[in-house]
């Protein structure tokens, strides 16, 4: 007797082996994006831990901010000219564990300080 893949006991063992999780799908005639998010970062509340934050590839009026977290998250970098009063920021909403961040329209000599989000 040969066995059925498509039986309800190999489903059931089938969907125990797939983590649990989230597909989006957007789709229009110009753009197709499927994301796959797993559900166990639904009730996460605790922040990914930031390391490892260096700004590359820095030219006069621009330069990219790159960071690890522990976790997937997405990226966000806040800064301005003063410490303390970010009035400027960039994002990416795409959830990664290698951020990276490119700030343009900076002022060449310029000090500028920032503050990496999750």
């Amino acid at each position: 007797m040969s066995s059925n893949r498509s039986s309800p006991a190999c489903l059931a063992k089938l969907t125990k082996e797939v983590p649990p999780r989230i597909i989006i799908e957007y789709a229009n005639p110009n753009h197709y994006e499927k994301l796959i998010f797993p559900t166990e970062r639904i009730n996460d509340t605790t922040p990914p831990v930031i390391t490892n934050v260096t700004a590359t590839n820095i030219t006069d009026n621009l330069a990219a901010i790159t960071w690890n977290t522990d976790e997937v998250a997405d990226s966000l970098v806040n800064y301005s000219t003063a410490s303390g009063r970010y009035t400027e920021s960039e994002e990416s909403q795409l959830f990664v564990v290698n951020h990276t961040i490119g700030l343009s329209g900076l002022s060449s000599g310029t000090t500028y300080y920032l503050h990496t989000a999750q």
